[in-house]
């Protein structure tokens, strides 16, 4: 059952992941984090091929892999760590 469509990249997406009420998604140029419960657009970050997301929760921590690179980002300050 289609609860609902949402056409949130340009291009293809690549990852998915969830914390709580927000949908991680990524595509060729960026992440975006929406909110599940209205489907709004919460922030974007551009970040270019992220191919995996994976959540971290006890540290809140996002993890990303794009290319050749391994990405850590504060989940509370959506800042990049190193």
């Amino acid at each position: 059952m289609l609860l609902e469509k949402q056409d949130a990249h340009k291009t293809s997406v690549l990852a998915l992941a969830n914390l709580d009420n927000h949908l991680y998604s990524s595509a060729q140029k960026s992440v975006k984090i929406w909110n599940i419960q209205n489907m709004s657009l919460v922030s974007e970050l551009l970040i270019p091929s992220v191919k995996s997301i994976l959540i971290y929760k006890k540290r809140r921590l996002l993890i990303m892999s794009a290319d050749k690179q391994i990405m850590f980002w504060d989940l509370v300050g959506l800042t990049k760590i190193g």
